[in-house]
């Protein structure tokens, strides 16, 4: 694809990650760390690892019981799924827990035939020429895509060729490799396709659209919020003239994949299949805080270019995983935050480009939606819907789904039994309405509330005598007779 902008960071140059001298053909005696790296800055000390084996295995057996019987623990234990993902989803499962997340089993599952006709279509000469020129710098010290024209090459070749087909508005774009081939490391490449569909139509939508118009309000964004979290960051930032598409943009595209060391990267992942895209912003702004929130550090980047190179080398030990993912958590900005700042920054970006403003739909809350098995008496209209496994974001066909599969399925409310038409109605209990403070009287006299008041209070409130006129409809109530104790009401 043409990109009217070439996003910051994104050269013909290797990364950050991958700026080391590339691994000689000559065989040597290079040991391999329990990721695949067998050296540059993404390379593992097999010592620094401080979960035993049998703490691993416990983990192992737990996550297996959960994949066993997905729908249940995600539509009854979300919170515990939540959890378990912040904890790190063992190696060993994490390819399938990925694609039972983002959904992309059940895409796969839609249109099993898919991604071998979109190898079969023909690309854009543009965009085979880009991916042909690309394969090579995806982490060439991992074993898997070290050998020129080996086969994780080709299958990186593959995930990307069909991806540049299926969505040929965008076409391929130089930040989707790192994507594709961190994803090759844990599944097959057909997989490995689909999740990462999963990923840019409902985590990221747009981030890969010519112009990066996306990515461009997401890191104001961020900037934004960074006023809350690390005021003397945010007005250096401003001061200096600092864009957030000088030094966010590869840690939005690429995921912090190109960014973080290995394992942090993989817990980030974890939770952000799990939660969703604020996992990324709140990374994003603990590095911020980490790396420049201090005024003692800010004393030491008089500049635009020293702010720059501090972020281009951020400190390793600030970026740990237990360290890093802990911040992360912890961090004070909820979706409430993100969505308001959103539309902040949105209308700002209309403003400024009018031509050019697109409204981009940004889900920051995650709540699961199941494909539950039906009852045959159900409405043929829900049966022929497409069922779609639990996903980590609420796409619009997915909440229209859920919405009518409640409205079809839960039991309808029982009504209410029919005011006594003989006699006073004795008022029985007293609970106070929220907003007006008015009484809300059911048909039988009890009254219906919010905020319940003290019993003892109820017995020492009058009786209500109603007319018969009066108990059908609440808003006559007004004229009630009422026989006091020497109070009124």
């Amino acid at each position: 694809m043409s990109l009217t902008m070439e996003p910051e960071g994104f050269s013909d140059i290797p990364s950050q990650a991958e700026s080391d001298d590339y691994p000689s053909t000559s065989k040597t005696d290079v040991e391999t760390d329990k990721y695949g790296f067998t050296g540059g800055t993404q390379y593992t000390d097999p010592d620094s690892e401080d979960i035993s084996a049998a703490k691993l295995r416990e983990r192992e057996s737990k996550w297996l019981r959960m994949l066993d019987n997905w729908n249940k623990w995600m539509s009854k234990k979300f919170p515990k799924v939540k959890q378990r993902c912040r904890k790190g989803i063992p190696s060993s499962l994490r390819g399938r827990a990925w694609q039972l997340l983002c959904g992309s089993k059940q895409l796969h599952s839609q249109q099993p035939k898919q991604y071998q006709e979109l190898l079969n279509m023909e690309a854009t000469q543009h965009d085979v020429e880009c991916i042909e020129k690309d394969l090579h710098r995806q982490f060439p010290f991992h074993e898997m895509f070290a050998q020129r024209g080996g086969t994780g090459q080709q299958d990186l070749h593959d995930v990307l060729y069909a991806y540049s087909n299926y969505n040929r508005g965008d076409g391929y774009c130089q930040a989707q490799a790192p994507v594709a081939a961190v994803l090759l490391m844990h599944m097959p490449a057909e997989e490995a396709f689909w999740c990462m569909v999963a990923m840019f139509e409902y985590y990221i939508p747009g981030y890969y659209s010519p112009g990066l118009e996306v990515v461009q309000v997401d890191g104001n964004i961020m900037q934004g919020l960074l006023k809350k979290v690390a005021p003397y960051a945010y007005k250096h930032l401003e001061k200096h003239n600092v864009s957030p598409m000088l030094y966010c943009t590869e840690w939005f595209m690429c995921i912090f994949s190109r960014t973080l060391p290995w394992p942090s990267v993989l817990r980030l992942w974890d939770m952000f299949f799990c939660e969703g895209i604020k996992i990324i912003f709140r990374c994003g702004l603990v590095l911020l805080r980490s790396t420049i929130g201090q005024p003692q550090t800010l004393k030491k980047l008089p500049g635009l270019y020293e702010t720059m190179e501090r972020l281009r080398g951020i400190d390793m030990v600030i970026m740990q995983p237990e360290r890093l993912m802990f911040q992360i958590i912890n961090l004070k900005i909820d979706e409430e935050d993100l969505e308001a700042e959103h539309k902040r920054q949105q209308k700002i970006w209309k403003k400024q480009h009018p031509s050019e403003a697109k409204d981009v739909k940004r889900l920051f809350r995650y709540t699961p939606t199941h494909s539950r098995s039906r009852s045959v008496s159900q409405p043929s209209a829900i049966k022929t819907k497409k069922k779609l496994n639990t996903v980590s974001v609420n796409t619009p066909e997915m909440l229209q789904q859920a919405a009518e599969y409640e409205k079809n399925t839960l039991r309808p409310k029982k009504s209410p039994p029919k005011a006594q038409q003989n006699g006073p109605v004795q008022l029985t209990e007293f609970k106070k309405y929220s907003d007006d403070n008015h009484l809300l009287y059911t048909a039988n006299g009890s009254v219906k509330g919010k905020q319940s008041q003290d019993r003892n209070a109820a017995k020492s409130l009058p009786e209500i005598h109603l007319n018969e006129s009066d108990n059908a409809s609440p808003s006559s109530r007004a004229g009630a007779q009422v026989k006091t104790k020497g109070s009124a009401l």
